[in-house]
């Protein structure tokens, strides 16, 4: 992401004072990064507090052999699940999280990682995709992604930002 969301709601005086603060220590501490930083850390406040759109789960019948049950989450529950099964993968950060929805369906999900110094970036990028299906299907179920009949799963498109020690 490169600014805020257009359709991002505004600041709450709280979040407002709170980046204030922040930036005022940053800048005192650290003054020529402070513009870069702070540019980053207001685009990422504002994306994360943009509003949640609805997301169909659907897991399978009962064992009476009733129709599927269906549930409909808050697009933010399926991301925070993303970010704490990705965010436990050894040398990967997430930074950025985005779901592709159709029809209040998940129809794919694009990932901005930091990765660690020194790893195999191919090898971090698939075990993303892995842990980003696999926890799409457990929030979600199976049922619920649009999959593509020729694709391994649902389409995870994964960008390493960053590099760090």
């Amino acid at each position: 992401m490169t600014g805020p969301e257009r359709d991002a709601p505004p600041l709450t005086t709280e979040e407002e004072d709170l980046l204030d603060r922040s930036a005022r220590l940053l800048a005192a501490e650290h003054p020529e990064e402070f513009i870069d930083v702070s540019a980053r850390v207001r685009s990422t406040v504002r994306a994360t507090t943009r509003r949640s759109r609805p997301v169909h789960a659907v897991f399978p019948s009962d064992a009476q052999g009733g129709g599927p049950d269906t549930l409909v989450v808050r697009e933010w529950v399926v991301v925070g699940a993303l970010r704490r099964a990705l965010a436990a993968l050894p040398g990967i950060t997430p930074t950025q999280i985005r779901l592709r929805l159709e029809a209040d369906r998940c129809r794919g999900v694009e990932v901005h990682v930091t990765a660690t110094y020194g790893a195999v970036l191919a090898d971090a990028a698939s075990a993303v995709r892995t842990a980003t299906r696999s926890t799409l299907a457990d929030v979600l179920g199976p049922e619920a992604l649009f999959v593509d009949r020729d694709a391994a799963g649902v389409p995870v498109d994964v960008t390493v930002d960053d590099v760090t020690a």
